[in-house]
């Protein structure tokens, strides 16, 4: 991308919507600093990159299941926090369990 991320919040959502897991991060860290240039959230520098684990309560009787997963964020460059909400990203993906 050129430059770091803020990552303000993940969530992801089963395709029935029964499994909802949520985490924002600008209130919960996986263990990085909370803030980076006076914005809230998880930052990840531009050209590296990081690992979360999110835990979700899945039926173990369901042998595969689609979620859906999206990921808010904005760059790291932004001036403040609201400039940051406001100018927010979403990253839309997929995992089978």
């Amino acid at each position: 991308m050129g430059v770091g991320v803020m990552i303000r919040e993940i969530n992801i959502t089963s395709s029935t919507n029964e499994t909802n897991c949520y985490i924002d991060l600008t209130k919960e860290l996986p263990g990085s600093p909370k803030t980076y240039n006076n914005l809230d959230g998880w930052h990840i520098p531009d050209g590296e990159k990081d690992d979360v684990k999110i835990i979700c309560n899945i039926n173990p009787s369901e042998k595969k299941k689609a979620m859906y997963i999206s990921i808010s964020y904005c760059e790291d460059n932004a001036i403040n926090n609201e400039e940051c909400k406001k100018s927010s990203h979403t990253l839309w993906g997929e995992a089978i369990d």
